[in-house]
């Protein structure tokens, strides 16, 4: 069989593209491995006391919630509301 000539334009182009793409597929690992290390250094992995205050200190805190009216009459949410 016979081998075809790749013009030396087209081999540069090639290559050219090929480092592009290398280049960004590097960047995106070197993206996603300093999230996935920022995500595990936040998750408390301490099967002890960490833990246990983390709950703790979650529930201490009081959530209020403010009821809106959306529905164009009056008093509605203040019927909802204690």
């Amino acid at each position: 069989m016979r081998e075809k000539k790749i013009s030396t334009e087209k081999k540069k182009e090639y290559l050219s593209k090929n480092f592009i793409l290398n280049t960004s597929i590097l960047i995106l690992i070197f993206i996603n491995s300093v999230l996935a290390y920022l995500v595990f250094k936040a998750i408390p992995f301490n099967a002890g006391e960490s833990v246990d205050n983390y709950l703790e200190d979650s529930t201490a805190v009081r959530i209020q919630v403010e009821v809106l009216n959306g529905c164009g009459v009056s008093g509605v949410a203040e019927k909802l509301t204690d």
